[in-house]
Order: structure tokens, then sequence, then C-alpha cells
């Protein structure tokens, strides 16, 4: 058996005795551990239709391989977004009534009560 790999339990029931992370690097447990991009697979792949993904996946020949992966919400473009554009289409409107002058602006809220009082009533 090589040094510094802890036994298995079933061949011998013995502790091994070394330190924490003396031959970790050298017993090639380092392999055994799942990075991220490993254990988020799957959930990504059950969840796919419910996201957008973009992947960026280099190839085998780069120097320096950059992964990226960029999940995004099918529901932010549908929904999201045009409700955020008409907000802020009908906050530019409020906001340019309100930069005029006062005698206008206290017009324009004064029709606004009327308009509301004959749709209310009628």
């Amino acid at each position: 058996m090589p040094v510094g790999v802890p036994p298995h339990p079933v061949v011998s029931s013995r502790a091994a005795r070394t330190s924490a992370g003396a031959n970790r690097f050298r017993s090639g447990l380092q392999d055994r551990k799942a990075p991220s991009q490993r254990s988020g697979q799957p959930l990504r792949q059950v969840f796919e239709p419910f996201y957008r993904m973009t992947r960026e996946l280099p190839s085998s020949f780069d120097k320096k391989p950059v992964y990226r992966v960029v999940v995004e919400d099918h529901f932010w473009y549908w929904l999201y977004l045009p409700v955020a554009k008409v907000a802020e289409f009908g906050a530019r409107m409020v906001a340019f009534l309100q930069q005029g002058r006062i005698s206008i602006y206290l017009l324009y809220s004064f029709v606004t009560l009327v308009v509301l009082l004959f749709l209310i009533r009628g």
C-alpha cells in the first residue's frame, strides 16, 4: 500500500498516521474532489428549459482556456423588462409635467382630478 493513503475500511481498521494535508497532492486525492462546475452541471441540465443559457467553452488547443456560463431568466425579457420600460416611460412623463411652472402643474393636477371625478360618477 502506498505511503500516506489511508487504508480502505474493509481492508484494515487502523487509522493512517499522517497530518491532515501532508500527502493529499501526492496521492491523487485532489482528483476525487468535485469542483463546483461538475456538481452544478446536472442542475443546469434539469432546469435548462426554464432559463436562457449562454456557454463559452474553449477548444482543447487553447493555452489559457476560459470557461464562461451565463444563466439568465426568460421571464426577465418577456415580463419584467417590458413592465420596467412602461414604468420608466410613465415616470419620465410625470417628471416632464413637474418640471414646468407651478401654475401649469397645478392646472394639470386639477384637470386630472376633474376627469377622474367624471369617470367615477359616470
